[in-house]
């Protein structure tokens, strides 16, 4: 579970937090990571989980664009920092989704 914190403006993230079900104890626990794959969100909706190698992101990361901006948030879940990367080459669009492959 993947959960983006703001304050009141959802385009500004405070924090990213990354949980994993432990079923035997039926809790929700802090993950130390998300097993070498790249999650792709953007606010208000989860895109995809790919394994990170499949697509050249980074392993155990969570990736969130931002509708209206060239801007990408990345956290690394194994060392907990988060960078923002610009993307001046980006088309700037109202709505920030991701578009994956398809599967053969």
């Amino acid at each position: 579970m993947v959960s983006l914190t703001s304050l009141s403006d959802p385009n500004v993230i405070r924090g990213v937090l990354v949980h994993r079900m432990d079923f035997s104890r039926q809790e929700w626990r802090e993950a130390g990571d998300i097993g070498g794959r790249a999650f792709l969100l953007a606010p208000w909706y989860f895109g995809a989980s790919r394994p990170a190698a499949e697509c050249g992101l980074e392993a155990d990361c969570v990736y969130v664009a931002y509708a209206g901006t060239r801007r990408l948030l990345v956290f690394n879940v194994k060392d907990g920092t988060t960078t923002m990367q610009d993307l001046d080459g980006a088309p700037v669009s109202k709505l920030a989704l991701w578009m994956l492959p398809t599967n053969p």
